[in-house]
């Protein structure tokens, strides 16, 4: 039986160490697209996610073609944010779950 692996990449504004991280420009592109079109690629996953509570991050997503799942935005990390995704019932046949 082959093992299902879903990838949530968490994305928030509210970073305390760089605000607007996934927004942040890295040679002209947000840092979040190329997160994404490197996930997009990994062959060891068979879906990908962003988690987020932006909606500017959740439409810049959604323009590269990622699904996006919107969050509570009083997570206070990452993690949190991905368990949430991770407990919905779309995503609860996946064995296997990646905090990207």
């Amino acid at each position: 039986m082959r093992t299902s692996v879903l990838g949530i990449v968490p994305a928030r504004l509210a970073s305390t160490r760089l605000p607007n991280k996934p927004l942040h420009p890295v040679l002209g592109r947000p840092l979040i697209e190329w997160v994404w079109r490197r996930v997009s690629r990994f062959s060891s996953l068979d879906h990908a996610v962003v988690a987020t509570d932006s909606e500017q991050v959740a439409e810049v997503c959604r323009r590269l073609g990622a699904p996006v799942e919107m969050t509570d935005p009083d997570h206070p990390s990452g993690t949190d944010r991905v368990a949430e995704v991770a407990a919905r019932g779309v995503y609860r046949g996946f064995d296997v779950i990646a905090n990207i």
